[in-house]
């Protein structure tokens, strides 16, 4: 035979193999002729605290004259400190947190003002390196956007 025809009819075996019955295993059971994608790397876990993480603490406005101290009008202004949220007419202290990512905490949060008291679970998420935070509750129709206030 000539080698043309020879390789030219191990090239059809070959083919034909792609396509064959499936192999067996050591234990002498089937296996199908299939590509496994290698398993996701798991999510990293989600921790609790009893505090927020220091890179939420700070001034945030929602409006460059929210971050202006010598302003008494700051109604766009939230400060937040490792325990509690303060806002213009209310303050919330946090009773737990749930950090999701090191840009993402959902915290409990128990608020009182204008002689009212509440519940609310909070979502606050950092964006832009820091300079912006998202706050988003489950009542709210759009979250809130503010820019870090300068030091």
């Amino acid at each position: 035979m000539q080698p043309r025809l020879i390789s030219a009819i191990l090239a059809c075996g070959i083919l034909a193999g792609c396509g064959s019955a499936p192999e067996e295993n050591v234990a002498g059971n089937a296996v199908a002729n299939e590509t496994v994608a290698a398993p996701e790397a798991p999510a990293p876990a989600e921790t609790t605290a009893k505090a927020l993480p220091a890179s939420f603490v700070g001034r945030w406005g929602m409006v460059p004259n929210d971050c202006d101290p010598s302003r008494d009008d700051a109604k766009g202004l939230m400060e937040i400190s490792p325990e509690m949220l303060r806002f213009y007419e209310s303050r919330g202290t946090v009773k737990s947190v749930t950090v999701v990512s090191p840009e993402k905490v959902t915290a409990d949060v128990g608020f009182s003002g204008e002689g009212q008291t509440w519940e609310k679970v909070v979502t606050l998420i950092l964006a832009d390196n820091g300079a912006v935070l998202v706050r988003e509750e489950s009542e709210m129709p759009q979250p809130f956007r503010y820019q870090r206030c300068p030091a």
